[in-house]
């Protein structure tokens, strides 16, 4: 509530829907080749998040809660992860 007792508008435009948030607890879209389970232990316990680096790759950060392996990997590759070569190279700002 504001400070008259008036209900605050929410942030964004008018009109705008909202966007349903995911979950960490039910499942979602097919996972990317290379990470339905870990590289390291085979662990089935992973946390994914995707994003998009710098030059626009579209990856899938994924972690271990086993072995706390790491690794990026192409939503659209063949499963082989990106070395940290890679990711920091693709994530600068281009000029």
């Amino acid at each position: 509530m504001g400070q008259d007792d008036t209900p605050r508008r929410g942030r964004g435009r008018a009109g705008d829907e909202p966007v349903p948030l995911g979950s960490l607890s039910r499942g979602g879209p097919p996972v990317p080749l290379g990470t339905e389970t870990c590289a390291s232990c085979g662990s089935t316990s992973l946390t994914r998040l995707s994003m998009v680096l710098g030059d626009g790759t579209a990856v899938v950060f994924v972690s271990c809660h086993r072995c706390e392996h790491k690794g990026w990997y192409p939503t659209d590759g063949d499963g082989t992860p990106l070395t940290r070569e890679d990711v920091l190279s693709r994530s600068g700002k281009k000029a």
